[in-house]
């Protein structure tokens, strides 16, 4: 299980508590393999994973898009790449093919951390957004 940790901060409220959520998500996969949940069930939680990824990472790329972030459309990338990702966990699960696995949930874990701290920290380096109130 991995968690929050202050380092992960970009500065902006609304985006911290979305990625604190992420890690939620995640847990709670884990957990629903381990535990050897119903296949529909662990279903359910990359299908919400899926959807709030999705919700978050419009938000970001809106906020980004209104300061003219300059690295947008790799950002946008770098979230469309692993929505597909969690979009094939999705599908290797309605085919049977999901099980306990810490590769599957390290890599998860692993490019949560990653994004946030170089590609997210990217825009919080560039607007300061550490040393400000948002």
């Amino acid at each position: 299980m991995y968690g929050w940790q202050d380092s992960y901060s970009v500065g902006v409220l609304a985006f911290d508590k979305a990625h604190q959520k992420l890690f939620t998500c995640f847990n709670d996969f884990y957990s629903a393999l381990k535990d050897h949940k119903p296949q529909d069930k662990i279903g359910e939680i990359l299908e919400q994973t899926l959807a709030y990824t999705k919700q978050h990472f419009d938000s970001e790329e809106q906020w980004l898009a209104s300061k003219n972030y300059p690295d947008l459309a790799v950002h946008k990338e770098q979230h469309r790449k692993f929505q597909a990702q969690i979009q094939g966990l999705i599908e290797d699960n309605r085919a049977g093919k999901i099980g306990l696995s810490g590769t599957v949930s390290k890599t998860l874990r692993e490019w949560l951390t990653g994004h946030i701290m170089e590609i997210d920290q990217q825009y919080a380096n560039r607007y300061n957004l550490k040393t400000k109130a948002n």
